[in-house]
């Protein structure tokens, strides 16, 4: 029991003190610099640049798959498609930009 007020009263304050604490920190964490590139004087999010590539690169194994006669093996193939979309775009973000 605290001396100056009721138990209750203690747990309340440290709650607030570690909820104030947490929303600073929360709030910090936006304050780096956002990944983008000047491109014919338009800046471009990290991320579109990642997307284009990984486009290039599904378009890249889909004449690949296609050249060796694989497509009976990837069913359906606007599954398989759009997941190596999203896959090399996630795999391409984490190697360039979270070093």
């Amino acid at each position: 029991m605290n001396p100056n007020g009721s138990l209750a009263d203690s747990r309340s304050r440290k709650q607030m003190l570690a909820l104030c604490a947490f929303i600073c920190l929360a709030l910090l964490t936006g304050c780096s610099r956002a990944p983008s590139f000047n491109i014919l004087g338009s800046y471009f999010p990290g991320w579109i640049i990642c997307a284009f590539v990984a486009g290039l690169l599904t378009l890249l194994a889909h004449w690949y798959i296609g050249s060796k006669r694989l497509m009976r093996e990837l069913w359906p193939p606007q599954i398989i498609y759009t997941l190596l979309f999203i896959t090399l775009t996630g795999l391409l973000w984490l190697m360039l930009f979270n070093s």
